[in-house]
């Protein structure tokens, strides 16, 4: 058995496999091939997750983080050269996407946030390429869950589609729904104005935009950003409006967000002078963006 394990594990740093202060996951696919996926993924139990508790790594997640790999950078097998092109990115993902019946629902989203929804995506991909990858996994994770949902007929004593994580196969499609949408608004004016501009701030602007799938979280900040940056609340408003989902944000509490950050630099707390060196400057720009609303108004 442990010949076999050293076999299967060849290449492999083991003492930043075994460290419980390092992530396996990334150990793992430096090494990780079509050839040596799913040996690897039925030993994965054996490797605990950082944080000392007992967590051990999924075989879900061993196969999430090859299709990573196999997406980006192709395999001697699978994929000859890493995709250059769109049309070589679509044909990486319908690759990739003939194993998503290996993962749990949270893990295909992770995997596929990871090819539509991060930097690298943005950068080599365009936005059509984007929506046409998700509209094929949405059909996809559909057809997985009705292959779920009869499993768990056949099986009463099972919970119906959901993973560790407890993400279901709804949930997960709900995901891909909100991420389409958002692409969707990448088209709108006032985001290709912001890309299209000359100022280096209005691209970071679309840039941070982009990814961030209009969650709420990413949207606040941006807004929030855009306001200590002293641009008009009527730039804000639009914001707000073109973004999709649940975001319950409002303009005020965007501005009652960035005051209270400013006061908090002001008053010395360390982790808002770390992201406000300048505090007084940063104040002159939020007044700025009310008092130009005030004149335009």
């Amino acid at each position: 058995m442990f010949c076999f394990v050293f076999l299967v594990f060849a290449g492999v740093n083991y003492r930043k496999l075994t460290d419980e202060s390092s992530d396996p996951l990334a150990t793992l696919q430096l090494v990780l091939t079509s050839q040596n996926v799913l040996s690897i993924s039925k030993l994965s139990n054996r490797l605990p997750l950082p944080g000392g508790g007992r967590s051990t790594v999924s075989p879900s997640a061993v196969h999430a983080v090859w299709l990573q790999k196999l997406f980006w950078k192709g395999d001697p097998q699978l994929l000859k050269r890493p995709p250059q092109s769109d049309q070589d990115y679509l044909h990486a993902y319908d690759t990739c996407a003939k194993y998503l019946d290996r993962l749990v629902p949270a893990d295909a989203i992770h995997f596929l946030d990871g090819i539509t929804f991060s930097p690298d995506a943005a950068k080599n991909l365009s936005v059509q390429a984007r929506l046409v990858m998700i509209k094929r996994a949405s059909k996809a994770l559909r057809q997985l869950a009705e292959k779920s949902r009869k499993k768990a007929s056949d099986n009463s004593g099972e919970q119906e589609g959901t993973d560790p994580t407890g993400m279901t196969f709804d949930e997960a499609l709900a995901h891909l729904q909100q991420s389409q949408a958002h692409l969707d608004t990448l088209s709108h004016a006032f985001i290709l104005s912001l890309k299209d501009s000359q100022q280096e701030q209005q691209q970071r602007y679309s840039q941070l935009y982009d990814l961030s799938r209009s969650e709420r979280s990413k949207i606040c900040e941006l807004a929030v950003t855009m306001a200590t940056d002293g641009h008009p609340l009527e730039q804000i408003k639009e914001l707000l409006r073109v973004a999709v989902g649940p975001l319950d944000l409002s303009v005020k509490t965007v501005f009652q967000e960035a005051v209270q950050r400013v006061v908090a630099a002001l008053s010395g707390d360390q982790n808002a002078l770390t992201n406000y060196p300048q505090p007084l400057r940063v104040l002159e720009g939020v007044v700025t963006s009310v008092h130009n609303n005030v004149q335009s108004g």
